[in-house]
């Protein structure tokens, strides 16, 4: 992931996309969500967010929605696992959510998500490798 790469397109092109995205979030902070998760995040995703704490625009400045911040990750990840009903018979056959999953972008309950886990790297760099190629 091309932070470098993001940042000086939205210079040239769109500065005002620029400035919606957050600062950088701090390894502190990176590490109270893992600590409350439960689990570390991915390392790409890590990597994201010591660049961009998400950002501020309504309708995301990357084209898979607004970006999280550490603080709405951990959120919306805890409030979908207390809704999320593991032994649902309809849930099993069409599973609207998952232990593994991550959301790290979306907007009123359409998430965007990365597998965290073993193997995980390699998710999450093709999810966010195509925010790359949507903007290069």
């Amino acid at each position: 992931m091309s932070w470098q790469r993001i940042d000086s397109w939205l210079t040239e092109h769109a500065p005002r996309a620029l400035s919606e995205l957050r600062p950088p979030a701090s390894k502190q902070s990176i590490k109270e969500a893992e600590d409350r998760l439960g689990f570390q995040l991915p390392a790409d995703l890590r990597e994201s967010l010591l660049c961009h704490d998400g950002d501020t625009f309504p309708l995301g400045v990357l084209p898979c929605q607004r970006l999280y911040s550490v603080a709405e990750i951990i959120e919306i990840r805890e409030m979908r696992m207390d809704i999320w009903e593991p032994d649902s018979a309809e849930q099993a056959e069409t599973p609207w959510w998952g232990t593994w999953w991550v959301p790290f972008a979306g907007s009123d309950g359409d998430e965007q998500f990365i597998k965290r886990g073993q193997g995980c790297g390699t998710t999450t760099s093709v999810k966010l490798a195509t925010l790359t190629r949507h903007i290069s």
